[in-house]
């Protein structure tokens, strides 16, 4: 069931299939619901490690090429 959009909040309408996809990636036990844990264990705790390498990276390179203003 479709539910015209309201202009006080605009929003994207989404097909069952992209909602099942979406789904499917974020349910990482397959139970029909998001749990905070494993949700959290798939998206943020990886992105957590990966933007903890990447500060990292940045202030090794920045010890390396001091006068580089990026």
């Amino acid at each position: 069931m479709e539910t015209a959009p309201n202009p006080e909040f605009p929003c994207n309408i989404f097909a069952r299939e992209e909602i099942e996809y979406i789904m499917m990636c974020v349910d990482a036990n397959q139970d029909g619901k998001v749990d905070f844990n494993e949700f959290t264990d798939r998206f943020h705790n990886p992105a957590k490690d990966i933007g903890f390498n990447v500060a990292v990276l940045l202030t090794n390179l920045s010890e390396h090429i001091p006068n580089d203003p990026r």
